[in-house]
């Protein structure tokens, strides 16, 4: 549902002596044209504290001076009823003339006393009440307030970050050079204090259930210049709304964060790199003492509850994520492939002084160039029989069955996927090609009949549902049904192994809500694996990261186009702020390159099939561009 969009036609409301139409629009669905465009302005609802009450009680004494009255919502209680009330009291103070239902003394009926109304109540019920609500929410506010303005203060060196209260304080930390994705301020707009309860309890999973809740939003920047252009490019519709506030200014806090968390020490540790400071803000509970109680129990449940077991374990926690809803999810994805996966877009090195990558091309495209990547780097040939190992709803499988004849198995553990896959198999009339079956990799691996089976297999950002315990598993089932001189190719989404041992030892956002039971293991890992439980060798390695900040971004403005679709399915607010933090979440970190999207091939040694690999024109890298050629790149 969309926010209401009201416009005012300020020449008629207020007899203004202008040729020229002045229009005032609430909630615009559409960005107004910029050049007639005088001044955007952000509004919400007023939050009452002692200070307004006290100063509301003054009000009558500035009422008609120098002609002029004041009326609205604002001086009752915030509700319609006080906005008419308002205004009956300045029409009947200007004409002398009481309303007909008023009494006999007065011009118009008193407001209710809500608080003498409180105060008739027993005084020892009124007493307890409000001891309890002091002990239970008013005194545990203002314990982890003061933790986390501590915590801030040094965790926040670099940037600014500025959190404005009900009251219509800001607090605000930082030495305000850039840091993040730009050099403008991000605004934390907290509605609920509980905010702070759950932010120093809880941590990184804290702030991300608050945010869930709806106890603060990011503000929007007032100018689109302001915004890196990648993160928020001019021709984008601006996603903001009164939900989940501004979800880019939710990607701007988590660059902010790592770029404070990763910031460089005065003098270079390398031994303590990664290790419990204020230098390691959002990543471990070891700068905030309070949440390690909260942190050590969100741990035990996860090692307790989402261990990704073969009995059951896995299935739960596939279930949990990718059997929310095929209709949700062709929302926001590919509408060709529908690759639930890292995309490979046109893309060339911005000119200075940005950095980072500039991109052009539609997600589909990105997302076609990906599949021929996977299986380019694989080696297919025509007819081999490929393993894809959690297909998704069947892109690759597809793809391999399509342009190479490959006779294709698919293994999943997601009931909805493998119902949608078989339907665009079928639509595709390659049923004699393709086969999909739900079953546990593990399970399968060891049947006997699969025995070097597999020319090829391709599992694509699968290994994250794997687990840091069950690696060992994954590659030894892998080598019992790769063929002599088989390749596997594997998408990875990688944690740089100096954050990897803090990262295993914790929970997180999305390992805990999003992706029950998730890992995302360190490169040194996967191979130490490898190596210790088959006898698969790391061949070839693409990192494309940045990529994937791109696709997580085209995920999101789908996502958020679509929102009138996703509450059709049957999702609330609290969804739409989870899956916007998810998203924003997942983007910062390949956008800052602080989380790696890795695709790996793998093979036995001695792997003649892996020789292409080896041409020139492989292993060379393409000249780069000249500032002219990226100019050109941009303009086309």
């Amino acid at each position: 549902m969309k926010a209401v969009y009201v416009t005012y036609w300020l020449n008629r409301l207020q007899n203004l002596d202008t040729d020229q139409d002045i229009f005032v629009s609430l909630n615009p669905h559409q960005r107004p044209n910029a050049s007639l465009t005088h001044k955007r302005v952000t509004l919400a609802h007023p939050q009452f504290n002692l200070k307004t009450l006290e100063a509301r009680k003054t009000l009558k004494e500035y009422q008609g001076l120098k002609g002029i009255w004041f009326a609205g919502a604002w001086s009752g209680y915030g509700f319609h009823e006080d906005g008419c009330r308002s205004g009956f009291e300045v029409a009947t103070a200007l004409s002398g003339v009481p309303l007909p239902w008023a009494g006999e003394n007065d011009l118009v009926l008193a407001p209710p006393n809500l608080a003498e109304a409180q105060m008739k109540s027993s005084w020892l019920f009124n007493g307890v009440s409000k001891l309890y609500k002091n002990l239970s929410y008013h005194l545990p506010i203002a314990i982890c307030k003061r933790f986390i303005m501590g915590f801030l203060r040094q965790a926040i060196i670099h940037g600014n970050l500025n959190v404005k209260l009900n009251d219509g304080s800001i607090m605000s930390f930082g030495d305000g050079t850039p840091c993040g994705s730009d050099k403008s301020p991000v605004t934390l707009r907290v509605f609920d204090e509980w905010f702070f309860v759950k932010t120093a309890l809880e941590y990184d999973l804290g702030l991300a259930r608050s945010y869930m809740a709806g106890h603060f939003v990011v503000e929007p920047l007032a100018n689109q210049k302001d915004y890196h252009p990648v993160l928020k490019p001019a021709s984008e519709r601006d996603e903001t709304s009164t939900t989940i506030g501004d979800p880019v200014g939710l990607t701007r806090l988590f660059l902010l964060l790592i770029g404070n968390r990763d910031r460089l020490l005065p003098t270079h540790e390398p031994h303590k790199a990664g290790r419990g400071s204020y230098s390691n803000a959002m990543t471990n509970a070891s700068g905030l003492i309070i949440s390690k109680i909260g942190s050590l129990l969100n741990y035990m449940r996860y090692k307790l509850t989402m261990d990704n077991s073969e009995k059951g374990g896995s299935l739960r926690n596939i279930h949990a994520h990718y059997d929310l809803s095929n209709d949700l999810f062709k929302i926001f994805l590919d509408k060709d492939t529908l690759m639930y996966s890292c995309a490979i877009f046109d893309a060339v090195k911005a000119p200075s002084p940005q950095t980072g990558l500039i991109f052009r091309g539609s997600l589909e495209e990105a997302q076609w160039r990906k599949l021929d990547t996977y299986l380019a780097r694989a080696q297919v040939q025509p007819g081999q029989k490929l393993l894809d190992i959690g297909f998704g709803w069947g892109g690759l499988s597809l793809r391999a069955a399509t342009k190479y004849g490959c006779q294709v198995t698919g293994i999943t553990l997601s009931v909805e996927q493998k119902a949608l896959a078989q339907q665009r198999v079928k639509d595709a009339g390659v049923e004699h090609l393709v086969t999909f079956e739900v079953c546990d990799y593990r399970t399968f691996c060891r049947r006997k009949e699969n025995l070097g089976k597999f020319d090829r297999i391709v599992s694509c950002e699968m290994i994250e549902a794997v687990g840091h315990d069950h690696l060992g598993e994954f590659f030894w089932a892998v080598e019992q049904v790769l063929a002599q001189d088989g390749i596997l190719v594997m998408g990875a989404i990688t944690t740089p192994e100096q954050r990897y041992e803090t990262y295993i030892r914790s929970t997180d956002f999305i390992n805990t809500i999003i992706f029950p039971g998730s890992c995302c293991p360190s490169l040194h890992a996967l191979v130490d694996t490898a190596y210790k439980n088959s006898c698969l060798t790391l061949e070839h390695i693409d990192n494309i990261g940045l990529h994937y900040a791109q696709t997580l971004a085209h995920w999101r403005r789908r996502f958020n186009a679509g929102e009138d679709q996703v509450r059709a399915l049957g999702f609330d607010d609290v969804f739409m702020r989870a899956w916007n933090y998810y998203l924003t979440y997942c983007e910062s970190g390949f956008f800052s390159q602080t989380e790696n999207m890795l695709i790996l091939v793998f093979s036995r040694q001695g792997c003649s099939s892996l020789v292409p690999l080896c041409e020139t024109r492989s292993v060379t890298q393409a000249t780069p561009f000249t500032e002219e050629q990226v100019s050109n790149y941009l303009e086309e």
